[in-house]
This record gives structure tokens, C-alpha cells and sequence, in this order.
């Protein structure tokens, strides 16, 4: 049975209905017990104007089970890398050449700095050991790695991911504890935060292909306390589809990977967010699109014995 609660939610009257066809960047704060979703875009067929790309800022109340959209909002609309420092409850958006940083608690503005390098699009991740944020920049062909300071204020480039890695569109999780970063597309990436160094998983053991029992592009993951990495959804087949609702689990230490008979998502689902709350043992997927290509404004909550749907309506851009 599906884990659902509170299937729709009661959105202001003068909040129009968002489908999000891509949101790539969320952070959470789990003592406020809220995730926030930046940017993103809106795909032309659904119910969301005007089509493009978005600046707006929704955060989803985890305890009250609420989606509201901000007053404030990013620099400028887009895939920009975005997160939350949940240790200072700071939401940091990277806009080009500008860092703007956001009280999470009052959902106000705290200043804007300059950055001493356009990261462009990508997506970020926050480490809270280090207290530092790391981002990937899309580069075609190559995806990079760089990782911000925000007592320092200084970007520091770490390490590219070579052509054999195929990461388009590449999503990311973190295990703190074990200072490693997943970055993920057609293949799965394993980098050391202390020896600044990456290997693509041998996925179920395929030295000679290991990208082949992987191939999730344009899915999203978290890393689980019991030392897996759950991805949600993505395209198969290299990227050429279709777009699946499955659920792949893998082991970053053994490389064994399952791709789940049960739960599986309610939909298809591709280029959405999510995070996992430690605090009811659920990931939380946000937005995305669905098989037919329309973006999404659901929420799924999903456990490692059931996935449900959470809420409509995202609010309005």
C-alpha cells in the first residue's frame, strides 16, 4: 500500500497551481523541519505560467505538511546550485558572479556577496563536517567540482570528472560521516572529500562497462543511514528513456545494486529534488517530470517499505 497522507493540500486561494519540470537544487534544515526547492523550470502543456526557466523559492513544512511559496526569491531565474546550511540555518543560491544568502528561520535576505568565479549551472550540497558547501558546474563535456568557504567567502576548484564519466545533467548526494560525494547521471561517482580523488563504481562488479547497471540520468538519490544510496526515478537507457518510477538502491562500498520490485514510486518521475528527513526516516521527492513531459507539483514520501504521495499544488511563480 502506498504510505499517503494528506493527498491535497489547501493552498492560499490566490496561489496558482506550479508544475515544475525540473528542480535540481534543495536543501533541508531538519530542527525547522522544512526542505526548500530553488529555481527550476516550467514546462509549456501543464498549468504553470510564464514557461521557462524560474526564480521562485517553495518551502515544504515536513510537521505541517505545508508548501508555501516565498516572498523573496533567487537573483535570476534558472538552475542555479543552491542548498542549506543547516548547522547556521543559512540557504546559500549561487547567481553567477553573486552569492545570495538567506535566513532560513525568517525567510529574509541576510546580504549578497561577490564570487570570484561564474559557476553557471549545477547543483550543491552541503557538508557538515566541514561546514563548507561543495558544487558541481556543468561544463560540457565534463562536469566539475568545486567547493565554497563561507567563513572565508572563497571558491576553491577541486577536481574534474573526466569524459568517461558521462555525467549530463549530473545529481548528487553526500554522506558526511564518510566524506564522500555521489554524483550521479548515466554512471555513479565516488569522491573522497580528504583525498580529493574519484572513481566511477564498478556497479555490481562490471569493470570493463561500470556504467551499464547504473544508467539512472536525470534521476535524484539520497544517501540512507543504513549506508545506501536510494535514487528515485530517472531516464533509462543512456538518457534516451523511457523515464522510469522505479527506485535503484546501491552499495558505495561493495557496488552491489537492486533495483527495487517494491516500493516504486505512484509515477514516472525525472529531474525532480530530493532529501531524506532523519527525523520520520523518509525521502522526500519534489517536483520533476513525469513520462508524458510535463513537470510535476507533487511531493512523494517514500520509506524503504512503501513510497506515497504527500501533497499537490507547489503554489504559484
Amino acid at each position: 500500500m502506498w504510505d499517503t497522507f494528506n493527498k491535497e493540500l489547501r493552498l492560499p486561494e490566490d496561489v496558482v497551481s506550479i508544475e515544475w519540470l525540473e528542480i535540481t537544487n534543495s536543501g533541508k534544515d531538519e530542527s525547522l523541519g522544512v526542505i526548500w526547492g530553488f529555481g527550476g523550470s516550467c514546462q509549456s502543456g501543464g498549468s504553470c505560467s510564464p514557461v521557462g526557466n524560474v526564480d521562485t523559492i517553495y518551502e515544504f513544512n515536513i510537521p505541517r505538511k505545508n508548501v508555501t511559496k516565498l516572498g523573496i526569491r533567487m537573483p535570476f531565474a534558472g538552475d542555479l546550485p543552491a542548498t542549506i546550511d543547516y548547522e547556521n540555518h543559512k540557504a546559500y543560491v549561487f547567481a553567477g558572479n553573486t552569492l545570495q544568502i538567506i535566513d532560513v528561520a525568517t525567510q529574509t535576505e541576510i546580504e549578497r556577496k561577490n564570487l570570484s568565479f561564474n559557476l553557471g549551472s549545477g547543483t550543491a550540497v552541503f557538508d557538515s563536517i566541514s561546514n563548507n558547501i561543495f558544487i558541481t558546474r556543468w561544463s560540457s563535456p565534463v562536469v566539475e567540482l568545486w567547493e565554497y568557504n563561507p567563513s572565508a567567502n572563497t571558491l576553491e576548484y577541486k577536481i574534474h570528472f573526466g569524459y568517461t564519466t558521462n555525467l549530463v545533467y549530473p545529481y548528487m548526494a553526500i554522506d558526511p560521516s564518510g566524506r564522500k560525494i555521489y554524483v550521479m547521471a548515466h554512471c555513479a561517482v565516488k569522491y573522497d572529500i580528504e583525498l580529493n580523488e574519484y572513481i566511477i563504481m564498478p556497479v555490481n562488479g562490471d569493470i570493463n562497462n561500470p556504467c551499464r547497471n547504473f544508467d539512472r540520468q536525470e534521476g535524484t538519490a539520497t544517501f540512507n543511514p543504513n549506508g545506501n544510496l536510494y535514487v528515485f526515478g530517472g531516464k533509462l537507457n543512456s538518457g534516451f528513456g523511457p523515464v522510469t518510477d522505479t527506485i535503484k538502491q546501491l552499495n558505495p562500498v561493495t557496488y552491489a545494486a537492486t533495483t527495487l520490485s517494491s516500493p516504486v514510486l505512484p509515477e514516472e518521475r525525472e529531474s525532480a529534488t530530493s532529501q531524506y528527513y532523519s527525523v520520520d526516516g523518509h525521502s522526500y521527492i519534489l517536483g520533476g517530470s513525469s513520462q508524458d513531459n510535463l513537470g510535476s507539483n507533487t511531493i512523494f514520501k517514500c520509506n524503504l517499505s512503501s513510497c506515497g504521495l504527500v501533497s499537490h499544488g507547489m503554489g504559484g511563480i
